[in-house]
């Protein structure tokens, strides 16, 4: 039996009954009674560190309500990144619309003096250019989410006089 069918079977399942009977908890909580049981227990075969208990807690929840035990942990793979984006844009009954230029803000500020650009490295264009690498990636993330292709550079490893300032959209 796996280390996860034995906690939940041991430990979650009594504190869900537990719950559902309107009983309280020592520890305040059923995730903190769960949590405080699993670190405690004597048993090595499921002992685990807070976090790991933390983590256990959520995926028992998620199999107790029928979910997928590792969707939390699937979202952030890029295989599937796109199929959970357009999953719940079908979920939401929203269709993705076009991108139409007067949406896309031109931007302005375009400091040629910065190193951190975003732009569009196929084409040689900048749209933008910051001091730090964390603005540039998260302006480079907003257009990306508008359908714009973009990239951030690092403005150090590139030739600067063979990219052309312009406007977003052009």
């Amino acid at each position: 039996m796996s280390k996860i069918n034995t906690i939940f079977n041991r430990v979650y399942r009594p504190l869900a009954t537990q719950a559902a009977n309107g009983e309280e908890f020592e520890q305040g909580s059923m995730r903190k009674q769960f949590i405080f049981e699993v670190t405690t227990t004597e048993d090595k075969a499921i002992q685990l560190t807070k976090n790991g208990a933390a983590s256990y807690y959520q995926m028992c929840r998620q199999r107790a309500n029928g979910k997928d035990m590792y969707g939390s942990h699937k979202k952030w793979n890029k295989k599937n990144a796109e199929a959970v984006k357009a999953e719940k844009s079908t979920d939401e009954g929203q269709i993705d619309q076009p991108v139409i230029e007067e949406q896309i803000k031109p931007e302005v500020n375009v400091d040629m003096s910065n190193r951190w650009l975003v732009g569009n490295k196929a084409e040689k264009h900048v749209f933008a250019s910051f001091t730090t690498r964390t603005a540039a990636q998260t302006h480079n993330k907003e257009l990306k989410e508008q359908g714009v292709d973009s990239n951030w550079i690092d403005g150090s490893k590139i030739n600067k006089e063979e990219f052309t300032p312009v406007a977003v959209g052009q």
